[in-house]
């Protein structure tokens, strides 16, 4: 990447920002040819481009991409890739955002799986995506399914991080407010 792009990508936003990289991925997929596995540059520039059409509030389009890098990651980087789990975690986090509540639980609990596998149970990472998907179960109206999520998630942060981490104490505030929320309902 050169200072153009850089600056661009920076400084620019989503606008010309955009168009540069969709051109740099085009580019490259002309020279790799569409067999061709992407090279890994291309792969950033599509997370780039996908997290840009995040922030700027067009989750559909953002979902499109990451599912276009998540396939080509899984073939360039492989099922056990820290990346390509973290763009299944974004993801899920763009399918949230329109509302389709059950894909984004179910790509946030593939997510979980390979969170676990390789980085371990008590991983900051692993609590951020069980805390999604006891979120995913509230929005879904599966309010028992999420206490008993939000629950396990409090008792597991409490050991690992203790009572008085900021993350356990919002897991603790968010479990307060649901089950308000489900006494209400009932």
């Amino acid at each position: 990447m050169n200072a153009t792009h850089l600056w661009l990508a920076v400084g620019g936003g989503l606008g010309l920002a955009g168009v540069v990289w969709a051109l740099a991925i085009t580019v490259a997929h002309l020279r790799a040819g569409r067999r061709h596995p992407p090279p890994l540059s291309t792969l950033a520039h599509r997370h780039h481009r996908a997290r840009k059409l995040a922030q700027a509030g067009d989750h559909a389009e953002a979902e499109r991409h990451y599912r276009h890098l998540r396939t080509a990651q899984l073939r360039v980087l492989g099922t056990d890739h820290v990346t390509a789990v973290h763009t299944q975690h974004q993801l899920a986090r763009s399918l949230a955002r329109q509302g389709k509540y059950h894909q984004a639980e179910l790509e946030y609990r593939s997510s979980l799986a390979a969170r676990v596998r390789l980085l371990g149970p008590d991983h900051m990472s692993v609590f951020v995506a069980r805390l999604q998907i006891a979120r995913m179960l509230l929005m879904q109206g599966k309010l028992d399914e999420s206490e008993a999520e939000y629950r396990a998630l409090l008792a597991d942060q409490t050991r690992a991080l203790g009572p008085d981490h900021p993350d356990t104490q919002f897991t603790r505030d968010a479990l307060a407010k649901m089950t308000r929320l489900s006494r209400r309902s009932a």
